[in-house]
């Protein structure tokens, strides 16, 4: 992770090529934070340690108007859903850092590859590409985005979430380079000790459905959960009523004879089976 030294709007004019430097460390630090007791007695413990990891501010102060305050993140790795397993197959060294970004142990090649496969899901995210640049073109045409998985590194994957953030992050695609990063900055003023968190899911605004969408980090038990929606379909949707009223289109004329229609929107079985 690296402190940008530069302002957003001079981001990939400044930061990449000139005044980028590897000095984050001085501003912000990764904490493990162990779980346990004053009198438990861990000897001989079989038990996994209990514990999570946390990015917090480690200067004076993190202020949200001082341009040295925006910093960038490598992504570790980047793949596609069906090539994950090639990848941390072919990849030298790939499948270490990510059990060891993911804390997972383990010595069997194939175990942690399945283990890595798992749990990718807790840490990666996704941007979207294409090679048109037609907002209105992609807006009626989304399969011409392309979705772009990826891993953030290893400071970066351990930004905790919040529902209050104190940071916000996303990725920033620098066309030069052809690569990819992610940059983040503070929401507001931040003083030492302070936690930086984002919000994983800062585009589901619902509150009802924030903690499906936070499964992932967050598991709960919604069996219980009513499945009630607002989105249930009557028999009066599929009423010819409905679609006279709205398919106006002249190709189309409707009939109420079978055998003269080429469609047929049926409410019954087209066929009696018994």
């Amino acid at each position: 992770m690296r402190n940008t030294r530069s302002s957003m709007e001079g981001f990939a004019r400044e930061a990449l090529e000139r005044s980028m430097s590897y000095d984050a460390h001085q501003s912000v630090m990764l904490n493990r934070v162990v779980y346990g007791t004053e009198d438990e007695d861990t000897n001989g413990s079989d038990e996994a340690e209990q514990f999570e990891w946390q990015v917090t501010v480690c200067c004076d102060e993190l202020l949200f108007s001082d341009s040295n305050s925006i910093f960038l993140v490598d992504h570790a790795w980047t793949f596609e859903p069906g090539s994950i397993r090639e990848s941390l197959e072919k990849v030298p060294g790939l499948k270490e850092r990510m059990a060891s970004l993911m804390d997972i142990e383990g010595n069997n090649p194939g175990e942690l590859i399945d283990a890595i496969a798992e749990s990718v899901w807790r840490f990666c995210r996704h941007y979207k590409v294409s090679p048109f640049d037609n907002p209105e073109l992609l807006r009626q045409n989304p399969e011409l985005q392309y979705l772009r998985w990826y891993v953030l590194d290893e400071v970066g994957s351990r930004i905790g979430h919040s529902d209050e953030p104190t940071a916000r992050m996303i990725p920033f695609f620098y066309i030069p380079r052809g690569i990819c990063y992610s940059v983040f900055w503070p929401l507001r003023d931040l003083h030492r000790d302070d936690a930086i968190t984002v919000d994983y899911v800062e585009h589901v605004k619902d509150a009802s459905l924030r903690p499906y969408y936070l499964l992932p980090w967050q598991p709960q038990d919604h069996s219980e959960d009513s499945v009630n929606h607002t989105y249930t379909l009557t028999d009066e949707f599929f009423g010819l009523l409905l679609i006279r009223s709205h398919l106006t289109d002249p190709r189309f004329t409707l009939t109420d004879k079978p055998e003269e229609a080429q469609i047929l929107w049926l409410l019954e079985h087209f066929k009696e089976f018994a």
